[in-house]
């Protein structure tokens, strides 16, 4: 067992804010000081195939070996240039602005159907939504408020409208 190799251990446990880390060192620190593959199972939550893999990485490549792979993840559909454009395209254009008539407020549908159009790539609603969230939006109700509205108009339509309504009843 070497003194050396175990301080250096006790040091990486002590500095790493990683539990996953933390655990790892853990592994080997039981490992230096004796302990089979099937106790140190009995101690750590891994199995003993799994303590086998820390000891070879650290064995052949120190604590660098213990280092946790970055997970690669599914590739991105846009580029960053093409992420860029869509945002620049969310926060200063309109639908109607781009072609997409007669909307005024975006939703992922409509972002969908932009992207199709422009850069040739489909996404589903739900993928958009997942997208836009991971570039830093979020979700809102569009509500309207007319300032100047005038009450005088407002009732002029609804009685307006209950005339229409009442018509079309009348020729069914």
């Amino acid at each position: 067992m070497n003194q050396t190799e175990l301080k250096l251990i006790e040091t990486a446990m002590r500095e790493t804010s990683s539990k996953q880390l933390y655990t790892r060192y853990q592994v080997i620190y039981l490992h230096l000081q004796g302990y089979k593959n099937v106790e140190i199972a009995k101690i750590v939550p891994f199995t003993a195939q799994t303590i086998g893999t820390h000891v070879r990485n650290y064995k052949k490549y120190g604590l660098e070996g213990l280092n946790p792979r970055p997970k690669s993840g599914c590739p991105k559909k846009l580029s960053p240039e093409q992420e860029a454009e869509l945002i620049h395209t969310l926060i200063h254009k309109m639908p109607a602005d781009v072609g997409i008539e007669p909307y005024m407020t975006w939703d992922c549908k409509l972002l969908c159907i932009w992207v199709k159009q422009t850069f040739g790539i489909s996404f589903s609603k739900g993928g958009m939504r997942d997208m836009l969230l991971r570039l830093g939006f979020s979700y809102t109700r569009p509500t309207y408020s007319l300032a100047r509205a005038s009450q005088e108009k407002q009732e002029g339509f609804k009685q307006e409208f209950e005339q229409l309504k009442n018509f079309d009843s009348w020729r069914d």
